[in-house]
């Protein structure tokens, strides 16, 4: 899904913010995360999400949050 997520950036020469995906970790862990994908479709930026949204929200919470500079502005969750 990602790769065709960043294919659609490069293509369109826009920053994406798709909103967010389950990522398991290698250790089988499941995260909710945010991704951000340049105008060039490299990935720009991950964010595990600290408060998932309990309890509907079954995943993990990460561990830090995550700022992107494309000006200033952060994802949360």
């Amino acid at each position: 899904m990602c790769r065709e997520v960043a294919r659609l950036a490069a293509g369109l020469n826009v920053w994406l913010v798709p909103g967010s995906i389950l990522e398991r970790a290698e250790s089988g862990v499941i995260y909710n995360t945010m991704v951000v994908f340049t105008p060039t479709g490299e990935l720009a930026a991950s964010y595990r999400k600290v408060f998932p949204w309990r309890p509907v929200e079954t995943c993990e919470p990460g561990a830090e949050f995550v700022t992107v500079l494309v000006g200033t502005w952060g994802l949360s969750g």
